[in-house]
Parts: C-alpha cells; sequence; structure tokens
C-alpha cells in the first residue's frame, strides 16, 4: 500500500506549477515507501542512497519552482522577496544543476540569512548526491560507498530537508495564502525517522 501523508498539503501552500508540485509528491511517497519497507535492519542501508537521492531532488525540483516564480513574477506578488531581487533574478538565465540553484539560493539568501550553516549543509547534500555517479571521478571521501550511504546520513539530510521546506512554506506562500496566518499544519512528516 501506498502511503499516505500530510506532504501534500505543505506542498500546496507554495508550488507554482501543479505538475512540479505533483511530481514531487509522488517522489516522496516513492521515498516514504523506501522508508518503511519492512526488511531486516541489516538490509536498510541498501535504501539509504536512494532515499538521500530523492530528498536531493525533490530539493532541486522546489528551488527551480521557487526561481522559475520568482523570475517569471508578474503581477503576483512573492513575499519576502525584494522588488531588486526579483529584477536581479528575471535578468539571470537559470542553470540547470542543483548546485547552481542552491548557490543562488544564497546568493539572495532565500533560506534566512539567521542560519548561514544551512547553505553549507545543503552543499554537502549536493556533493553526496552527485555520488550518484558510481566511478567517482572526483575521488570525493570515502572512495567505497559502502561506508557513505548509512542511516544517519540519511537522518541527516533528511532533517535539513524538513527545514528548508518548512521555511519555504512559512516565507514564500501562494498569493491565495496571503493574508492569512501561516496555517500550522499537522506534524511535516518524517519517514526516514523510522529507519
Amino acid at each position: 500500500m501506498i502511503p499516505s501523508t500530510d506532504f501534500e498539503k505543505y506542498a500546496d501552500i507554495f508550488f507554482w506549477d501543479y505538475t512540479r508540485k505533483d511530481n514531487v509528491v509522488y517522489n516522496f511517497k516513492c521515498l516514504e515507501t523506501l522508508c518503511i519497507l519492512n526488511i531486516s535492519s541489516d538490509l536498510k542501508r541498501y535504501v539509504c542512497k536512494p532515499i538521500i537521492i530523492l530528498l536531493a531532488s525533490i530539493l532541486e525540483c522546489v528551488f527551480f519552482d521557487f526561481l522559475t516564480r520568482t523570475q517569471g513574477h508578474t503581477k503576483e506578488k512573492i513575499p519576502n522577496v525584494s522588488a531588486e531581487d526579483v529584477a536581479s533574478i528575471k535578468n539571470t538565465e537559470l542553470p540547470r544543476s542543483f548546485l547552481n540553484f542552491s548557490e543562488l539560493m544564497k546568493k539572495y539568501e532565500f533560506l534566512g540569512e539567521e542560519n548561514l550553516s544551512i547553505y553549507s549543509e545543503l552543499r554537502n547534500l549536493v556533493n553526496v548526491r552527485n555520488r550518484i555517479h558510481i566511478q567517482n571521478l572526483k575521488k570525493n571521501e570515502p572512495i567505497h560507498e559502502d561506508n557513505l550511504w548509512d542511516i544517519s546520513l540519511v537522518k541527516h539530510f533528511g532533517k535539513l530537508f524538513k527545514e528548508i521546506f518548512l521555511h519555504i512554506c512559512k516565507n514564500y506562500p501562494r498569493a491565495q495564502a496571503w493574508g492569512k496566518p501561516y496555517e500550522v499544519l499537522p506534524d511535516f512528516p518524517e519517514p526516514w525517522n523510522t529507519l
């Protein structure tokens, strides 16, 4: 049975493109399914790599949607984004990589200016996600993948994922959420904590 969570309610708050949102929700369900598989403890480590890749891929899509929304800004104001930042982004060719999306989020401090460590953690996630390339041409440590992908890393990046997702929900809601206080939704789903 496919898990059912309140994740979609969170994605509804800020996503601009509904097809991207639907795809993100689908991928989160894939992630949840991997987390709740009834497998023995010694095999759980083998789902860590796909879970982390899904976490990173979802964030990559979130950033792309947010930056596209900012770039396409016309009448619908985006809360907490200055007119100067909107103008600057309108004149920027959007990149096509997670690293570059992350760098733009950092440049404009869209994930906050008070917690700068979030950007270094995000960069770490980008580097780990790039280990999808098994050949590891850059010789990033650890060299052997069985020493990289583990449950503690999944939980670490799951916590980062939640922090970023909640920040975007709170600070950049779509127009229909304007004028309403930030809606406290049911607990944000954290399926990685079931590993």
